[in-house]
């Protein structure tokens, strides 16, 4: 058995596969098995692959039909034998002690860790992570979140699962929604950690770009679904756990999620009738609590918060409009 089985969701990432795959084979430990899943690429992303398996035995491929990125990792949690589960996404690399320094820190009480990331912008390099190793015991998780934002280390990569606790609550990504399934995944996982740890690592580099699977805006239904989706689950976590210094970052999250919803009308080539007709779709507790929690930073998004809390949806639709042709 592997110690650690490495999951990647692959979708048309000929550009960047061949990096991410090299960066894990180069690896400081080989113990672990790399699970490759091709969901539905058209571009050569399923040959690259096949190259890859040929020469090295550790290298699991499945292909499958486009189903998007929360199926491809259910895909690969459903085979893998590794003591613990870590994620990577196609278009990203890792540094050659990505795996080593989260394993080196687990320990039989540790359920979960983190370690920082470098995110790649215009050739400039930023850290976003811990600067000190420290553990939090989950019988008291309000100092994790008394510390740190979750939403902002929220993605499924830079962390280390115990794949007995995935398996044993059957724990998998929403393939319901296509977006925010990571937080969703991590706040079904926390409910049954005993420990979290930080350690003051960065060897993960993400790099954005326009494709990227964590930067993309859907179409206003898919991103509406998991909005409603999060707002669920977030709920659920709030009344079960009862963190203050949570229910603070839950409302800075599905704020910024409804205004995504808002964004995502003037992305996809809608006629004004659908655009404004998608406004009155949106519930009227996501109107209210955008009303209650969002602070806007500017004049316009003030101007957008008004008008959509009003419900000028005709005029809400004007102003956008103008301000997506920009």
């Amino acid at each position: 058995m592997p110690k650690i089985s490495v999951i990647v969701p692959i979708y048309n990432a000929e550009n960047f596969l061949e990096r991410c795959i090299d960066s894990l084979l180069a690896q400081t430990i080989e113990d672990f098995e790399l699970i490759l899943v091709n969901d539905g690429s058209t571009d050569s992303s399923k040959r690259i692959c096949e190259r890859y398996k040929s020469k090295d035995k550790r290298i699991i491929l499945i292909n499958q039909q486009n189903s998007g990125p929360s199926t491809s990792r259910n895909s690969g949690l459903n085979i893998a034998k590794g003591e613990f589960i870590c994620f990577v996404d196609a278009d990203d690399y890792v540094g050659k002690e990505y795996l080593s320094c989260m394993l080196n820190k687990m320990d039989e009480e540790t359920d979960l860790i983190f370690q920082g990331m470098i995110c790649i912008k215009q050739g400039k390099q930023s850290m976003i992570g811990f600067k000190n190793e420290e553990v939090f015991f989950l019988d008291n998780k309000c100092t994790f979140f008394d510390k740190y934002i979750l939403f902002r280390y929220c993605g499924s990569y830079c962390k280390l699962f115990r794949n007995k606790i995935l398996n044993e609550f059957n724990i998998r990504f929403s393939s319901d929604i296509i977006y925010a399934e990571d937080y969703d995944f991590i706040l079904n996982y926390l409910k049954y950690c005993r420990t979290i740890k930080v350690v003051p690592n960065a060897h993960y580099y993400y790099e954005g770009h326009e494709n990227s699977i964590s930067t993309r805006i859907y179409k206003f239904d898919e991103e509406y679904s998991g909005l409603c989706r999060l707002y669920k689950s977030v709920n659920q976590f709030e009344q079960l756990e009862n963190i203050v210094s949570f229910s603070e970052q839950k409302h800075q999250l599905i704020t910024y999620y409804i205004q995504r919803v808002i964004f995502s009308n003037y992305r996809n080539n809608y006629n004004r009738k659908k655009r404004i007709d998608n406004f009155y779709l949106v519930d009227e507790k996501f109107i209210s609590y955008f009303d209650e929690y969002h602070t806007p930073e500017t004049r316009f998004l003030k101007l957008v918060k008004f008008l959509f809390i009003n419900k000028q949806f005709h005029f809400l639709d004007f102003i956008m409009n103008i301000a997506s042709r920009r």
